[in-house]
């Protein structure tokens, strides 16, 4: 039904709003993130239009939702307070890659028609089925974003990040109007009367500014390689509270428009994009359907490079020296960088600095033609030596004094500050599960409803090694490493229900890969808090239900016949081993366990209690 992409949706906008991702890793977390909007589709794609699982799943999903807004937003901060930070290039551009800043204008409308059936003969077959249109919704915004694109230099890789803030939207149009069969009762009789209402009647805000995002390459993509979460708005009308834009996927079926390197390169040399985007997503009932139009509309700010000049400095990194013993040296203690002559005139430069714990073994000279020179940074060892501890930074400067061609910077920083090591051992489980499904089914010759418990569990075990150092005399975190890492997953399936024929597993293979990785994190009084990528491991499992009937039986089981797919995934691990906050004290720590509620627990077998999620830390001091 089209109400589950609406779900995916909402889940989807939510976790794009948070925070900028302005760390590597935060940047691939980000790509983590539009690889489990793919993995939710699917599975909502197995419930049936007002299914139990259907319900099941979509009470999860806001569970999730929830449960994301409590861990990530400020205490005390709603979430319109909570305001994501605009992506720049500042600080964000790795070896090798470029990065312009990006404006995007977006217009996006929604018209979305949503049939439902009824009886008019109820309790008799055949059903005399007639279609109604049950949800109609009309939504129109326009909308302005900022963000940035990073590129190689041969445009082969390429990254776009755009989002908006809620103040840089309009609302056009909202209308959504619901029709339905209601019941009631004229003495003991149940009559079914028509219900309808216009909304919403409440006032509007913006709940989530849309997001932009494109990586590339993406193997997941065929069609389309955009990932475009339009605008979310909430009212105070409480029946009809949420409306979601229009929402693009990578490896979207319908969508057929890709972000090739030919694009980049063109946008990057006019600074112009312009594209529009229409589709329709179809239901399965033939009826129901949503029609989208979306312009974007993006601006690229070209940043001036630096003009080569006459002087030119190598390498182009700067210096960094670290002790974190007094009783040991500084290292490294130095470091040399070359100046080179490129003009076909003679040049004077200088070199200068202002703290006194770094030394320049040379503050100036000539070159020739083509000529070089060296010019050594190093720790002044007795100065330094005296510093409290804490991260001191200066700025080396190198000016060509005779034009000025090729004049530059670089940075100078010293780390002074005691550390210490530790490791944490991570074991633990989550079992997506599709438990308490009650399904109606013949068991030993009578047809009589069965209560189906079928799940996967994905096993953990993570070892992670951390530096922390202290700066003004307060730990923070330096640096981290996963050493281990491995998920395994157990499928069960009851076997005198399904005979399950094959299973297999995606993405369980990243968490493998965590091994040699590093992490990052942060101190929080006397905890440390590591900051988890995200990863969203998924089984399929083939199987069929091992029914029994006979040919009497009519067709009332042939829908239950054959293989099927169920898609099961750990989407929640990481998120909550990103929340908890480790002691750095040698001890075992066990958080409180995740149990998962739905409407469906009332099905459970007796005495069973809903699964839960489970991490368990062993944490200890290395040195």
């Amino acid at each position: 039904m089209i109400l589950q992409s609406l779900l995916v949706r909402l889940i989807l906008v939510l976790l794009l709003a948070l925070p900028s991702l302005v760390s590597a890793q935060d940047i691939n977390r980000m790509g983590d993130i539009n690889t489990r909007l793919q993995q939710l589709s699917q599975k909502m794609a197995t419930c049936a239009p007002g299914s139990d699982c259907q319900m099941r799943t979509m009470q999860e999903m806001q569970a999730l939702v929830q449960e994301h807004l409590g861990i990530n937003m400020a205490q005390g901060q709603s979430m319109a307070q909570v305001q994501p930070t605009i992506p720049t290039c500042a600080g964000q551009i790795r070896p090798g890659w470029s990065c312009l800043p990006l404006k995007m204008h977006v217009s996006d409308t929604t018209d979305r028609k949503n049939w439902a059936s009824y009886c008019t003969n109820p309790g008799l077959l055949p059903c005399d089925e007639q279609w109604y249109v049950a949800d109609d919704l009309t939504f129109d915004y326009s909308a302005t974003g900022s963000g940035a694109l990073h590129y190689t230099k041969d445009f082969k890789e390429f990254e776009i990040w755009v989002r908006s803030q809620p103040t840089d939207n309009k609302v056009k149009e909202l209308k959504i109007n619901r029709k339905w069969r209601d019941q009631v009762y004229i003495g003991n009789n149940p009559v079914e009367k028509w219900a309808s209402r216009t909304g919403p009647a409440g006032t509007v805000h913006v709940a989530n500014p849309f997001s932009f995002t494109v990586i590339h390459p993406d193997n997941d993509a065929v069609t389309s390689n955009i990932n475009f979460f339009g605008l979310s708005v909430s009212s105070t009308d409480p029946e009809m509270s949420e409306a979601y834009g229009s929402s693009i996927q990578s490896g979207n079926q319908t969508v057929k428009y890709m972000m090739t390197p030919a694009i980049i390169k063109e946008m990057v040399t006019t600074g112009q994009f312009s594209k529009t985007l229409q589709w329709k997503e179809k239901e399965s009932d033939g009826r129901s359907y949503e029609a989208h139009t979306v312009k974007f509309d993006i601006e690229a700010q070209a940043i001036k490079p630096e003009k080569p000049g006459a002087l030119v400095v190598s390498p182009s990194t700067g210096f960094s020296s670290n002790r974190s013993d007094p009783k040991k040296p500084f290292a490294p203690l130095s470091k040399t960088y070359t100046l080179k002559n490129t003009s076909d005139k003679t040049i004077n430069f200088i070199v200068a600095r202002k703290a006194k714990w770094l030394t320049l073994d040379k503050t100036g000279g000539s070159l020739p033609p083509g000529g070089s020179s060296t010019v050594t940074v190093a720790v002044d060892v007795p100065v330094a030596g005296k510093l409290a501890e804490d991260t001191y930074k200066d700025t080396v400067i190198f000016t060509n004094t005779t034009d000025g061609k090729g004049s530059t910077t670089r940075s100078a920083e010293i780390s002074l500050a005691e550390e210490q090591i530790w490791q944490v051992w991570l074991t633990g489980q989550e079992t997506d599960d599709i438990g308490g499904k009650a399904m109606y089914m013949k068991i030993k010759d009578t047809w009589a409803t069965q209560v189906v418990e079928y799940s996967v569990r994905f096993n953990y075990k993570i070892i992670v090694t951390f530096t922390i150092m202290k700066k003004k005399g307060a730990w923070v975190y330096k640096d981290g490493t996963i050493t281990t890492a491995s998920v395994t997953p157990a499928p069960s399936f009851d076997p005198k229900i399904f005979f399950v024929k094959s299973w297999n597993c995606t993405n369980c293979s990243k968490v493998n890969q965590l091994q040699g990785t590093s992490i990052g994190g942060k101190v929080i009084g006397n905890a440390v808090q590591l900051s988890w990528l995200r990863i969203i491991p998924n089984v399929t499992v083939q199987n069929k239900l091992i029914l029994q009937w006979t040919a009497k039986d009519g067709s009332r089981q042939e829908s239950m016949k054959g293989y099927s797919n169920n898609y099961f995934m750990s989407e929640r691990f990481f998120d909550y081993a990103s929340t908890h906050k480790l002691p750095l004290e040698n001890r075992e720590y066990i958080p409180t366990p995740f149990k998962q509620k739905s409407a469906n627990d009332q099905f459970r077998q007796k005495g069973r209690h809903p699964i839960h999620m489970y991490h368990r830390y062993t944490i200890k001091r290395l040195k």
